[in-house]
């Protein structure tokens, strides 16, 4: 859990939060997909908002990765700005 979407998804692939933000990497590889691949879509769960993760089913999920985005929580948490405080998600998805 953890870590940032953007720097785990390729340039062409848009933020599912921030759709007009795309992922950093260059080098062509989604690892979010990469790590889905050859697992059961049934078992294996991807979230990237408390909605998501509250939505998990532990008995029906072999396998979760979750991710969040750095730039917010390092401007809203590290640096004051805004109302969001992704900490807080951060802080809920390790409890």
């Amino acid at each position: 859990m953890g870590g940032g979407r953007q720097e785990m998804m390729d340039i062409n692939t848009p933020d599912p939060e921030y759709p007009a933000r795309n992922g950093q990497r260059t080098d062509d590889r989604n690892i979010i997909n990469e790590w889905l691949d050859g697992k059961d879509p049934d078992r294996a769960k991807y979230v990237w908002n408390l909605e998501d993760f509250n939505a998990v089913n532990e008995e029906e999920t072999d396998y979760l990765i979750g991710t969040i985005l750095f730039f917010i929580f390092y401007s809203t948490v590290i640096l004051p700005l805004g109302t969001r405080n992704p900490k807080a998600c951060l802080l809920e998805l390790i409890k």
